[in-house]
């Protein structure tokens, strides 16, 4: 669902962002330095917060043999994308929520986490339709 998202936001977005699901939640991209592209691979542990949201703790951050720190990356991330409101991304701290609780489809349609263990490959969610009522 994430990366089907960043796919749709960034249509007319110059950095592409890739996101997937293994053993840990992976975050990739590739950026221009001195005009040559560089691909970076951001690492992140996923936990639930107590209100059904997904936060991403990142972990570690690999960029081939450059030594950057994990916040620049990150706010580097933030500067050149446009996220939707419903995602923050905190580069000091180093994390991404993912606020569930803010995100709604079209026909009202909303999800809560509520449990993510990707070593047992284990992720439950829940989704809610909200009821129908009638206008007389």
């Amino acid at each position: 669902m994430i990366d089907f998202y960043l796919s749709d936001f960034q249509k007319d977005q110059e950095v592409k962002y890739n996101f997937e699901l293994r053993n840990e939640a992976l975050l990739t991209g590739e950026f221009q330095v001195l005009g040559f592209p560089i691909t970076f691979y951001l690492y992140f542990d996923p936990y639930v917060t107590e209100e059904g949201n997904v936060q991403l703790k990142a972990k570690s951050l690999s960029i081939g043999t450059l030594d950057l720190p994990t916040s620049e990356v990150m706010k580097m991330i933030k500067r050149s994308f446009k996220f939707p409101e419903w995602i923050d991304v905190n580069a000091d701290e180093q994390i991404i929520l993912i606020r569930l609780d803010q995100f709604r489809m079209q026909n009202g349609l909303f999800i809560k986490a509520n449990k993510i263990n990707l070593v047992d490959d284990e992720i439950q969610m829940s989704l809610y339709l909200p009821a129908e009522t009638e206008d007389e």
